[in-house]
């Protein structure tokens, strides 16, 4: 049994039916019920949202982290040991967060949300090889915009933050995918480790036609292990409130901007690496799953994707990436990812991390182009690809 993993002690196929609910003017679709995953061990009680989402509170202690085998034996660390400088918690999510099943109750003390998983027959783990150094590892249907910092000795990086305007962009096909995200990253080959967080749109994946928000992790390259979600062992859930996997509230063209912050910090006394989403701890990646990034990161990477199915190298697809529209049209009309930081023994970097480079795999179909000044970089990405 790692140590690190023995930390704090607890104190404590679906159908779419497309009609009026609306969120945020646009069209909500409605699940079907019938076509989710059984109630999972552990459930306390079931609350079914206003659209058909399905959201299981489950005991904290049986939820699907613990059935790693090297977590049969942790204890919950259910806050970081110290916030990082600049975090103040919050107490809610929800102008970020479209969850109508709050409306229907609530989890009890000692129990967590998680989102019944939709039987799409499309598998928790993703399709082939993500991302590290994205544009030589690209293959034949995934397609980046991808910003990263490397640190000059490897295993040093200690966090990653980013912020991340919110889209819901078309798509070619339902399965074909579209996502923005920040990638905290170690080891190489066979052996690359990541912990990701950002928003997605996966219709084949999620069973209906919205953004979601999502988190992932491998330490195998994306082979055998890791997973979106709490769908496999791994991440602990300590947050009570957060469902990992809701959908979000959407930027509108021209109009507002949804903004959702990530970071993904080690805490310098357990090593858990803790995960905030609009300075609110949501959980952890315990050490003790991974190989290369039990101690440290490599690098940060931020930006977007898309996956498209057709398989045609991005060259005849129409599936957006980020808002749809060019890097030139700017602030509320293009996507972008602002906030760049890393953190390293000092602690969070707030000047222009360096190097920071492109990884990119775009072409006229989507661009990229990245503007800096005294205190921070601003990319614009995305596109409407290529009919």
């Amino acid at each position: 049994m790692n140590p690190m993993c023995l930390v704090y002690a607890l104190t404590f196929t679906a159908f779419l039916v497309f009609h009026s609910p609306t969120a945020d003017g646009r069209s909500v679709p409605v699940l079907k019920g019938e076509h989710f995953f059984k109630q999972p061990k552990g459930t306390i009680k079931t609350i079914v949202g206003d659209y058909g989402e399905v959201v299981d509170c489950i005991d904290i202690l049986k939820q699907p982290a613990f059935d790693h085998p090297l977590l049969k034996n942790h204890k919950i660390q259910m806050e970081p040991s110290t916030y990082p400088k600049g975090i103040q918690p919050s107490d809610s999510l929800a102008p970020l967060f479209l969850e109508s099943w709050r409306k229907n109750g609530q989890c009890p003390d000692g129990a967590i949300p998680i989102r019944r998983r939709v039987e799409t027959g499309i598998p928790i783990t993703k399709r082939m090889l993500n991302v590290s150094l994205a544009a030589s590892k690209s293959g034949p249907t995934h397609q980046y915009a991808v910003m990263q910092y490397s640190a000059p000795t490897a295993g040093t990086i200690k966090g990653g933050h980013g912020i991340f305007d919110v889209w819901n962009p078309s798509l070619n096909t339902s399965s074909d995918f579209s996502l923005t995200q920040i990638w905290v990253v170690a080891g190489s080959g066979s052996n690359v480790n990541t912990m990701e967080a950002g928003w997605q749109k996966y219709p084949a994946r999620t069973g209906d036609n919205q953004t979601h928000f999502f988190i992932y992790w491998t330490r195998d390259t994306y082979n055998q292990t890791g997973c979106y979600d709490l769908y496999c062992a791994g991440f602990v859930q300590s947050n009570k409130q957060m469902t990992i996997g809701a959908p979000l509230n959407v930027s509108t063209y021209n109009g507002k901007q949804v903004e959702v912050e990530i970071l993904i910090d080690k805490d310098n006394s357990s090593g858990n690496w803790w995960l905030y989403v609009n300075s609110q701890t949501v959980g952890y990646w315990p050490p003790c799953i991974f190989t290369a990034l039990a101690n440290g990161a490599d690098n940060v990477q931020w930006g977007g994707e898309i996956y498209e199915n057709s398989g045609s190298g991005g060259q005849h697809t129409n599936t957006q990436m980020g808002s749809g529209h060019f890097p030139r049209e700017g602030y509320r009309n293009a996507s972008y990812v602002r906030g760049f930081r890393y953190k390293n023994a000092t602690g969070y970097q707030v000047t222009q991390p360096s190097p920071v480079y492109q990884l990119t795999t775009v072409n006229s179909c989507w661009t990229m182009q990245v503007s800096a000044n005294a205190t921070d970089y601003m990319m614009f990405y995305g596109g409407p690809g290529c009919s």
